[in-house]
């Protein structure tokens, strides 16, 4: 006869999923859910193979990275869960966000981005 004594379960399987802004011309919020909410690690946020930054911090499953304007072109983002502890929690990537940038809308931003410069400069902040 045998007994197993304190086996544990494993880690809890997680699943990240990535949203972000719907102007990829914008600085963009890009936006990390990791499942379950309990999950204590990291998300890095990537372009291709590309990390658009440090690793962020998940807060009751939730991470976010504000990005600066995407170059014109395809661009394929991801979020990639890293666990704190891997015996607790496993990692987990999100699908590709596929984000299309156009020249065009580059000239809006700047357009925008130059209107308002020009009215906080008339604030005198």
């Amino acid at each position: 006869m045998s007994y197993v004594v304190n086996a544990g379960t494993g880690a809890v399987a997680t699943t990240t999923t990535l949203t972000g802004s719907p102007n990829p011309a914008f600085p963009i919020i890009l936006r990390a859910t990791v499942t379950p909410p309990t999950a204590v690690g990291t998300v890095e946020f990537t372009d291709g193979t590309t990390a658009l930054g440090a690793p962020v911090p998940v807060f009751g499953g939730t991470a976010a990275l504000f990005t600066p304007t995407l170059t014109p072109g395809t661009h394929s983002l991801t979020a990639t869960f890293t666990p704190t502890d891997p015996t607790t929690f496993t990692p987990s990537s999100s699908a590709p966000m596929p984000v299309v940038v156009t020249a065009q809308s580059l000239q809006i931003t700047t357009l925008l981005h130059n209107l308002l410069q020009s009215l906080l400069a008339g604030l005198h902040l």
